[in-house]
């Protein structure tokens, strides 16, 4: 019991993480299935966080600012 307690506070971000992916996979009209089942894994969920948020949504960005620059 006193592990799924300790555990707990972990879920619950993970889970706000999985929401906030699915809501911006679904903004760049991605497959947002995937990403949201990824992030839900503890501790690999973190990992997945960061590579979406980093590499993901600033490559997007960028893509986008190029095409207004021409």
């Amino acid at each position: 019991m006193e592990i799924i307690i300790a555990f707990l506070p972990m879920i619950l971000l993970q889970i706000i993480y999985s929401i906030f992916i699915y809501i911006v996979a679904k903004r760049m009209q991605n497959n947002y299935v995937v990403p949201v089942i990824l992030s839900i894994i503890p501790i690999f969920g973190y990992f997945y966080f960061i590579y979406f948020w980093f590499y993901k949504v600033f490559k997007v960005i960028f893509d986008r600012l190029e095409k207004l620059e021409t």
